[in-house]
């Protein structure tokens, strides 16, 4: 391979410029046989079509192949942690990484958000949150993950409002409908819930949808109308817990 430039970064993958690396003089030579600083394009290209592909385990070895050798490229350990969260695995330990390597990709912050909130971690993955909408406003997922931080925190009029603002900008985000009728419920206001919750029917009429239409006719004393919506969520996916809870607790 032809030597880097002085201010080239270090083909050694140490994030180092070359003059501060290998590039110091004769004590520290390349080693020759080391290879180009970056995957061939035709191993990037596979690992994604593996993701696309759903094979989540065989993403995970090679996107695991690729940092062996690339240990500081922020997307491959992205590609990572996407492969342990299909997987159901912990993502986070790469999810941090690819954060700290890729600093610029709102993307990377707004995945270390989701991680941290499943871990409990509310203010670390608020702050995720911020660093996403600071490089990208408009990111709507970002503004879905930081409500739903909020809802954790129980700041829910504040999640209420940071929903409103994804669902200005992407009217028929389901995610966001979904979470803005639940916290609408939490918040005592099962009219507006219900409202939103329909919305939400009208785009995908998924198991969740119909679940959150029956905890609002529930509340409202609806409970005929209620248990039609269960048994409608069921219909979509007989294993849904959510569903059939509730389900038992209207019968009971």
């Amino acid at each position: 391979m032809s030597k880097p430039g002085r201010n080239d970064d270090c083909p050694c993958g140490s994030g180092k410029k070359f003059k501060h690396c290998h590039g110091q003089g004769a004590q520290a030579p390349l080693p020759p046989s080391f290879g180009p600083a970056v995957p061939n394009p035709i191993e990037t290209n596979q690992l994604i079509s593996l993701l696309n592909t759903r094979q989540y385990a065989r993403a995970e070895v090679a996107a695991q192949s690729l940092i062996d050798r690339y240990p500081t490229l922020g997307f491959v350990w992205k590609m990572r942690g996407l492969a342990q969260l299909m997987q159901g695995k912990n993502p986070l330990d790469s999810f941090s990484q690819a954060a700290m390597l890729s600093p610029n990709d709102p993307e990377v912050h707004c995945n270390l958000a989701n991680a941290l909130q499943r871990h409990g971690r509310l203010q670390e993955a608020a702050d995720s949150c911020q660093r996403a909408l600071a490089l990208a406003p408009s990111m709507v997922e970002a503004l879905n993950t930081l409500a739903n931080v909020l809802v954790d925190a129980g700041q829910i009029e504040d999640a209420i409002e940071i929903y409103g603002r994804a669902l200005a900008l992407k009217p028929n985000y389901i995610d966001a409908l979904c979470n803005l009728s639940n916290a609408l419920g939490r918040h005592g206001n099962f009219t507006a819930a219900l409202e939103v919750a329909r919305r939400a029917l009208a785009i995908t009429p998924t198991a969740e949808v119909h679940s959150n239409i029956g905890h609002a006719l529930r509340a409202l004393g609806d409970f005929e109308g209620a248990l039609g919506s269960y048994q409608q969520a069921l219909s979509l996916d007989p294993n849904h817990a959510v569903s059939l809870v509730s389900m038992g607790v209207l019968l009971r």
